[in-house]
């Protein structure tokens, strides 16, 4: 099932998420088996799976990294297992990022980490407003760059939220 089809929105790596809202709740007062209490066992277990189904599918659009993610498997740009490659700069200034937390100054690296995805979320905004038949090779990697870099950063968030 395309998400992007069943909830009547573009396929684009950013989503208007009022449309989406709108949609979910009005698809929930369509399969939600409260809705359907009379109906037969086996038509309520369909409500039950497309309500389920659905459920996913507005989780997924109100993250906004799953939903490029999933933007980039739908229009076949996304492949499984593809190679995590990171520049030797940004390596280097994850490694004394991770050196400044051993030295213990939390705050100054959480307030590091917290520019940095801003800065790229700032970077990567013209890109991901491109519609789907605009998209070049280049700015597919660029996107993979990109989550690839938040994914680190994010981790290094959660260590100190530990």
């Amino acid at each position: 099932m395309n998400y992007f089809e069943w909830f009547g929105i573009p396929v684009s790596p950013r989503v208007d998420m009022g449309q989406v809202t709108r949609k979910y709740m009005e698809m929930q007062r369509k399969f939600h088996p409260d809705y359907h209490a009379d109906a037969s066992e086996e038509e309520q277990q369909e409500m039950l799976e497309k309500t389920s189904e659905l459920n996913k599918a507005y989780a997924l659009f109100k993250d906004v990294d799953s939903t490029i993610v999933y933007f980039l498997k739908t229009v076949g740009l996304w492949k499984e297992g593809q190679k995590e490659s990171l520049s030797p700069a940004f390596l280097m200034e994850m490694m004394e990022l991770n050196e400044s937390l051993d030295e213990g100054d939390d705050a100054v690296a959480k307030g590091e980490i917290l520019s940095k995805i801003e800065a790229q979320n700032r970077a990567i905004e013209p890109i991901l407003l491109k519609n789907n038949a605009e998209f070049s090779e280049k700015d597919t990697e660029q996107i993979i760059l990109y989550l690839n870099q938040k994914k680190y950063l994010k981790r290094i968030l959660e260590r100190l939220s530990n």
